[in-house]
């Protein structure tokens, strides 16, 4: 394998490295701010719904339509009214994830969001607990737009900086094939000397050698 291959995948390797965990990077940090928005997210719904529901404590269809309002306009995975002995009294729940996030993709990436959960009380006496966890579909959708983009920016640093650098190897190594058919004249009794000599500083030396050779 030739001096420029081995320096063509040394820099691709490097190249690989750099961007996997430039990846891994980004795509950890973002879904990282995504879990702690929809933790958020159903934290401040679980109180804000509760105290609403604590309004209507007596009125169970109206505490229904509460629920059904918040549900059906909000990213949530679960909206579940538990009595005080923790038994279901009114429950809305979507566990559908869309069909356009890949199956992979989804198995890959583990979002975890915890149910948030506030008390429902009747004046100061607790009467059930309001649980809310938010819909990690909502988080599957932006990673996925995160990570095409990253995909489509690493392919294309990747194909500029690779071009790049096969260009620069070329012309940095051509002193070495100037050398290389100097050494071959020399080899026919041909004496011719290398000028203007190159600028990199082992390439310079090298030059300088095979010119004094020469002369």
């Amino acid at each position: 394998m030739s001096f420029k291959s081995n320096i063509l995948i040394f820099i691709s390797l490097m190249l690989v490295v750099l961007l996997v965990g430039t990846f891994g990077l980004n795509m950890s940090t973002t879904q990282a701010f995504l879990e702690k928005q929809l933790q958020s997210h159903s934290y401040d719904t679980a109180n804000s719904l509760g105290l609403s529901l604590s309004a209507v404590a007596d009125n169970p269809s109206s505490a229904q339509t509460m629920i059904d309002a918040v549900f059906d306009r909000g990213h949530f995975a679960r909206i579940e009214l538990l009595d005080i002995d923790g038994q279901p009294v009114y429950q809305r729940s979507n566990d559908a994830i869309s069909s356009d996030i890949p199956h992979w993709f989804i198995e890959l990436v583990d979002i975890n969001i915890a149910p948030s959960s506030a008390v429902v009380q009747r004046g100061w006496m607790p009467i059930g607990k309001l649980k809310v966890q938010a819909h990690k579909g909502y988080a599957y959708i932006e990673l996925w737009l995160v990570f095409k983009s990253l995909v489509q920016w690493f392919l294309i640093a990747a194909a500029i900086f690779l071009t790049s650098a096969y260009i620069a190897v070329r012309l940095l190594l051509r002193p070495l094939k100037r050398a290389q058919k100097q050494a071959h004249a020399i080899a026919n009794k041909e004496y011719i000397l290398q000028d203007p000599l190159p600028k990199t500083t082992e390439f310079r030396q090298l030059v300088n050698s095979m010119n004094g050779m020469v002369t």
